[in-house]
Protein backbone atom coordinates (compact mmCIF):
# COMPACT_ATOMS: atom_id res chain seq x y z
CA UNK A 1 0.00 0.00 0.00
CA UNK A 2 2.96 2.55 0.82
CA UNK A 3 4.45 1.92 -2.61
CA UNK A 4 1.36 2.02 -4.61
CA UNK A 5 0.42 5.66 -2.84
CA UNK A 6 4.05 6.42 -3.69
CA UNK A 7 3.40 5.85 -7.13
CA UNK A 8 0.45 7.32 -7.66
CA UNK A 9 1.03 10.47 -5.81
CA UNK A 10 -1.46 9.58 -3.27
CA UNK A 11 0.61 11.17 -0.23
CA UNK A 12 -2.04 11.37 2.84
CA UNK A 13 -2.98 8.00 1.81
CA UNK A 14 0.63 7.20 1.88
CA UNK A 15 1.17 8.75 5.24
CA UNK A 16 -1.24 7.11 6.97
CA UNK A 17 -0.29 3.59 5.61
CA UNK A 18 3.31 4.36 6.72
CA UNK A 19 1.83 5.44 10.60
CA UNK A 20 -0.39 2.23 10.89
CA UNK A 21 2.68 -0.08 10.09
CA UNK A 22 4.78 1.69 12.48
CA UNK A 23 1.83 1.28 15.18
CA UNK A 24 2.23 -3.00 14.52
CA UNK A 25 5.85 -2.44 13.56
CA UNK A 26 8.15 0.46 15.04
CA UNK A 27 11.10 -0.32 12.96
CA UNK A 28 9.29 -1.17 9.62
CA UNK A 29 12.07 0.16 7.36
CA UNK A 30 9.85 0.82 4.32
CA UNK A 31 7.43 2.74 6.66
CA UNK A 32 10.20 4.78 8.46
CA UNK A 33 11.52 5.79 4.87
CA UNK A 34 8.17 6.19 3.55
CA UNK A 35 6.20 8.89 6.22
CA UNK A 36 9.05 11.74 6.04
CA UNK A 37 8.72 11.36 2.41
CA UNK A 38 4.84 11.87 2.12
CA UNK A 39 4.81 14.31 4.60
CA UNK A 40 7.13 16.41 2.71
CA UNK A 41 4.94 16.20 -0.18
CA UNK A 42 2.34 17.19 1.69
CA UNK A 43 4.41 20.21 2.74
CA UNK A 44 4.62 19.11 6.55
CA UNK A 45 8.03 19.77 7.09
CA UNK A 46 7.93 20.06 10.95
CA UNK A 47 6.19 16.31 10.65
CA UNK A 48 8.81 15.38 8.07
CA UNK A 49 11.27 16.35 10.52
CA UNK A 50 9.90 14.40 13.41
CA UNK A 51 9.39 11.23 11.10
CA UNK A 52 13.28 11.54 10.02
CA UNK A 53 14.37 11.56 13.76
CA UNK A 54 12.60 8.62 14.49
CA UNK A 55 14.19 6.95 11.12
CA UNK A 56 17.53 8.09 12.87
CA UNK A 57 16.92 6.49 15.96
CA UNK A 58 16.64 2.90 14.32
CA UNK A 59 18.43 3.48 10.88
CA UNK A 60 21.10 6.21 11.83
CA UNK A 61 23.68 5.15 8.86
CA UNK A 62 21.19 4.94 5.79
CA UNK A 63 22.06 6.79 3.46
CA UNK A 64 18.54 7.40 2.81
CA UNK A 65 18.39 8.99 6.19
CA UNK A 66 20.83 11.49 5.85
CA UNK A 67 19.41 12.61 2.65
CA UNK A 68 16.03 13.05 3.78
CA UNK A 69 16.95 15.15 6.54
CA UNK A 70 18.95 17.02 4.57
CA UNK A 71 16.39 16.94 1.63
CA UNK A 72 13.71 18.16 3.98
CA UNK A 73 15.80 20.97 5.17
CA UNK A 74 16.10 22.41 1.90
CA UNK A 75 12.48 22.03 1.32
CA UNK A 76 11.95 23.90 4.57
CA UNK A 77 14.96 26.72 3.75
CA UNK A 78 16.87 26.05 6.35
CA UNK A 79 19.73 25.71 4.10
CA UNK A 80 22.03 25.93 7.17
CA UNK A 81 20.48 22.94 9.04
CA UNK A 82 20.66 21.13 5.58
CA UNK A 83 24.31 21.79 5.30
CA UNK A 84 25.04 20.70 8.95
CA UNK A 85 22.46 17.32 8.06
CA UNK A 86 25.31 16.98 4.81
Amino acid sequence: AIEHASQQKKWLFGAEMSRRLLFLVKDSRRALIGLPYFLEQMNDFDGALKAVANLKKYYPKLPITIVDEAYIHLRAGKFQKAIGAY
